[in-house]
């Protein structure tokens, strides 16, 4: 049976903002409802800039669909070469 959570992911300056490396949610319909949700839990979030990652793959905006099972990362901007 798939699990009904979402699995989160943090890195970076992420993790520092948000005190954890990882949480499981219940899951939401889209990634601009998950995004809402931790800019309420973790306010610090909102002076990071990150990108968020569905199952390993970047999304571009705040309407990608979620499903129970899925892992999420939030993904600080990365420097160098």
């Amino acid at each position: 049976m798939k699990t009904q959570k979402l699995k989160i992911l943090f890195f970076g300056m992420t993790a520092e903002a948000s005190g954890c490396r990882e949480l499981q949610t219940d899951c939401l319909p889209t990634t601009g409802d998950l995004q809402k949700t931790l800019l309420e839990k973790f306010p610090l979030l909102k002076t990071q800039n990150f990108t968020l990652a569905v199952n390993e793959q970047v999304v571009n905006h705040g309407l990608h669909p979620l499903e129970a099972g899925d892992e999420i990362a939030l993904l600080p901007p990365f420097s160098g070469g």
